[in-house]
């Protein structure tokens, strides 16, 4: 078996697993930020979605 492949930390200078979310040391986040771009876009959709439909439902009530 392989060992893992370690990488340094970017805030502290650990060393931590190439596959970690979040530094063990101090907690800095490790993600890509690809993944923020896309959640923050799924969240921006799900609320457009909730508006839209809102509006549509109070346009069918009057």
């Amino acid at each position: 078996m392989d060992k893992p492949t370690l990488k340094e930390c970017s805030a502290c200078g650990g060393k931590i697993s190439q596959h970690s979310l979040a530094c063990p040391h101090c907690g800095h986040p490790q993600g890509s930020r690809v993944m923020l771009w896309v959640l923050g876009l799924f969240a921006l959709l799900l609320i457009a979605f909730f508006v839209a439909f809102y509006c549509y439902c109070a346009c069918l009530c009057k």
